[in-house]
């Protein structure tokens, strides 16, 4: 067994309005992840995966998922 780091780099379109700052914007892309957030976790938007070298697997503390 082993560690590793998955990384997801996830992209949101939304709609805002001309007067919406980007903060806003980014309040709208984030509701809009979290009421479909396995629509974003997916092969697609898997950025990277490396090995854990800073933390490795320790079979006393970590469970296997």
């Amino acid at each position: 067994m082993k560690a590793k780091l998955v990384r997801f780099e996830i992209t949101s379109r939304v709609i805002v309005n001309d007067s919406d700052t980007d903060e806003q914007a980014v309040e709208k892309a984030m509701e809009k992840v979290a009421n479909n957030p396995m629509g974003y976790l997916c092969h697609d938007n898997v950025a990277n995966v490396e090995d854990d070298n800073e933390c490795p697997y320790n079979p006393e503390f970590d469970t296997e998922m």
